[in-house]
């Protein structure tokens, strides 16, 4: 069945109980923690777990038009 995947197909958008949700920023080649009020942190994965990283990036920064 692997071959039949293609890399293209968006992941679900799921959100956490408080609104917060993750994706991949194809634009900063990594994943990015989106807010309910859609302000936008790189994260990385710190001892199992997303942390965010010091500084954030723009508002509606690297979506897709």
């Amino acid at each position: 069945m692997q071959e039949a995947l293609t890399g293209v197909e968006k992941g679900p958008k799921n959100a956490l109980l408080d609104g917060t949700r993750y994706e991949y920023d194809t634009i900063l080649k990594r994943t990015v923690e989106i807010t309910p009020s859609g302000e936008r942190f790189p994260v990385t994965l710190v001892d199992g777990k997303l942390q965010r990283d010091s500084q954030k990036t723009d508002k509606g920064k690297g979506e897709a038009a």
